[in-house]
């Protein structure tokens, strides 16, 4: 069985293979992480058991025998395996040294920063959100909007979003998702959420891998299960194949740039953008001038599939605008990265990427 992926006419980037069937048989009894049981003599982790506010009420709470169900997981020896290469800021584990990017990024979130700096934006948003009926909502993104400015194109990108939903409660009024919860993300995801990733800058997507036509490729996604005891196997194997691929972008980055700065390099990010069941979850992978890979889990979202639950768009709409943000940051980047790669631009004698991001 493949796994299932943003778009219906793409293949994920990792298909699954008889060798995947055997991890997952290998690996059922490679218990999920709580933070009784793992033993870290040097002190270096949190294991955080529990949501860190009230805003997640689906996940489970302390003490329970899994954790974060709809977040990505890391078994224990998979965090064994990656600790001498990575340091993490994720919901499930974070290095204390990367406690404070942690905190910064949940609070930005919650604080919806990226979509605030959008203000038009924002405001059409929330009128929306108070819609009373999908047909009102329908009228008010059926209003006039200027489209001239990269604001203007978001404002697009959420008006074409909330159409396709708003158009299922209108069209399909009876549609019931709540029986199929855990499994109708290869229908209702696919048809009325992920197509507002196709509208980034001039980024293409195929093979689950978001790729830009001059730089090449800046984002990996996947759509996994939800949190029943006969997936979490699945979603795991996901996020480990994310992490691995965003590693894999960067590691032959190292060898295309080598001549470029270090300095410069640390800036190149890629971006992972997980699916498990109805949250979505923005994580970026970049490498360190010690040669670490650094993970930082930056937004999270809930994807809405009632209308009574339609106020969660505002938080969606908030990881997209972080995601532009990043992505029109990183052509930036990659533009200097060349340049210096390619001696248009100066890089000083033993710092370039090659002195301290060897193999």
């Amino acid at each position: 069985m493949l796994t299932s992926v943003f778009f219906p006419d793409c293949i994920y980037v990792i298909e699954d293979t008889q060798e995947y069937q055997q991890h997952l048989e290998t690996e059922h009894n490679d218990e999920e992480l709580t933070d009784t049981d793992y033993d870290d003599p040097m002190n270096l982790y949190e294991i955080d058991a529990g949501p860190s506010s009230p805003r997640h009420p689906w996940e489970l709470r302390p003490g329970e025998n899994m954790y974060y169900p709809y977040k990505p997981k890391l078994t224990r020896s998979e965090i064994e395996s990656l600790r001498p290469t990575c340091i993490f800021a994720l919901t499930s584990i974070t290095n204390k040294e990367m406690r404070d990017v942690f905190s910064t990024n949940d609070k930005d979130d919650l604080r919806l920063v990226s979509l605030n700096a959008v203000p038009s934006a924002l405001t059409f948003g929330r009128q929306v959100v108070l819609a009373e009926s999908p047909l009102e909502a329908i009228s008010i993104c059926n209003t006039e909007m200027d489209l001239s400015t990269h604001h203007g194109q978001f404002l697009m990108v959420m008006k074409v979003t909330l159409l396709y939903y708003l158009s299922l409660f209108l069209v399909r009024p009876n549609v019931q998702y709540e029986e199929n919860y855990h499994e109708h993300r290869v229908t209702f995801w696919i048809e009325f959420v992920i197509p507002m990733f196709r509208y980034l800058d001039t980024a293409n997507y195929g093979e689950g891998v978001g790729i830009n036509q001059t730089y090449g490729k800046f984002m990996v996604m996947v759509t996994s299960s939800g949190a029943q005891e006969e997936v979490f196997a699945q979603s795991r194997v996901d996020t480990k194949r994310l992490m691995q691929s965003a590693m894999a972008i960067l590691r032959a980055e190292v060898t295309k740039y080598r001549k470029a700065s270090v300095g410069t390099f640390v800036k190149r990010r890629i971006l992972i953008v997980h699916t498990i069941a109805d949250k979505m979850i923005l994580i970026e992978v970049s490498l360190t001038k010690r040669n670490k890979y650094k993970l930082v889990e930056l937004r999270s979202a809930t994807i809405a599939y009632l209308w009574c639950h339609r106020s969660c768009w505002l938080g969606m709409f908030g990881l997209l605008a972080h995601t532009m943000e990043i992505l029109q940051e990183q052509v930036e980047v990659c533009h200097q990265l060349n340049a210096e790669h390619c001696g248009e631009l100066p890089v000083l004698n033993y710092n370039r990427v090659s002195d301290h991001l060897g193999d």
